[in-house]
């Protein structure tokens, strides 16, 4: 017969094996689940905008614009934007990029690659079938359901091809940099999803990359995503000048005044006559007010 000692030592090393076994299982399921977790590509596009002031024109107007908002000491006043026509994620890029816009007009960045993060313009990036409306993320055999899909990007996704238009409806001047000719290229990431939500990842962002025209490029060259800041920062010198120029006549009668303004203008004014003799020459800087 057994020893009381050895049937202890086989019920022990039974327990250790089930145990083992148990714990294997367990490991098992858990790859299983993180398999499930599946990452669906994102998608990229190009397009180039139609109409719309040229670049001088655009110039033009926001060395008017500032030069009006530095006279009334107050910013421009805001009239019915194009973008309130915009809803959810794509009006809240649109507002997220007039600033962005706004600074470059200013020559406070001159980068044009906008890299914009997906909770910038999204208060919610990860949803249940529940919150979708509909009965599930995943079908049976493991692929993505398509309604699921659908309804998660209507919730989480910018149109370009509505943001941009909206953009150069309501700030056509800040814009004077932008190549309509050659437009712009964008791109939204991927998402992730399992059978219980589908989602973004909180570090995802949408890119816009808007091309810089030829001539406000730092480089001068085309399809160039980078703004020259001496280009850029010219038109917020003009206004620094002009303001100047006010300042140091305030005091006087308006005939004076004229008599001073006309007398600095005259100072100040150079004469490009090479620009006048090329008849190939494009319409540019020779001819621009500031």
């Amino acid at each position: 017969m057994r020893s009381q000692w050895e049937k202890r030592y086989r019920r022990t090393l039974w327990g250790l094996l089930v145990l083992s076994l148990m714990l294997c299982l367990a490991a098992g399921i858990a790859l299983a689940e993180e398999a499930d977790a599946c990452v669906a590509p994102g998608e990229e596009g190009a397009a180039v905008s139609e109409g719309g002031l040229s670049n001088e024109a655009a110039m033009r107007g926001y060395l008017q614009q500032i030069l009006q908002e530095a006279k009334r000491g107050e910013t421009r006043v805001n009239g019915t934007w194009v973008q309130n026509r915009l809803s959810g994620p794509s009006l809240r890029m649109c507002q997220y990029m007039r600033e962005r816009i706004g600074e470059i007009a200013a020559g406070k960045i001159n980068s044009t690659i906008f890299r914009i993060p997906v909770t910038a313009v999204n208060d919610q990036i990860s949803f249940t079938a529940k919150e979708l409306g509909v009965d599930r993320i995943v079908n049976p055999g493991g692929r993505l359901n398509e309604k699921a899909e659908e309804a998660f990007l209507e919730k989480v996704k910018p149109d370009f091809l509505l943001v941009v238009p909206a953009l150069l409806a309501d700030c056509p001047y800040e814009l004077y940099w932008y190549d309509k000719t050659i437009g712009y290229h964008f791109s939204y990431p991927g998402f992730e999803y399992d059978s219980g939500k589908i989602c973004y990842r909180k570090d995802a962002v949408f890119e816009l990359r808007m091309t810089v025209a030829e001539e406000y490029a730092a480089w001068g060259g085309a399809s160039s995503y980078e703004t020259s800041a001496t280009q850029v920062k010219a038109a917020k010198t003009a206004v620094a000048n002009a303001k100047k120029i006010v300042q140091e006549n305030q005091g006087k009668d308006d005939v004076a005044k004229l008599r001073a303004y006309k007398n600095i203008i005259c100072e100040l004014t150079e004469y490009n006559d090479e620009a006048t003799r090329d008849r190939d020459r494009d319409y540019g800087n020779p001819w621009q007010l500031i």
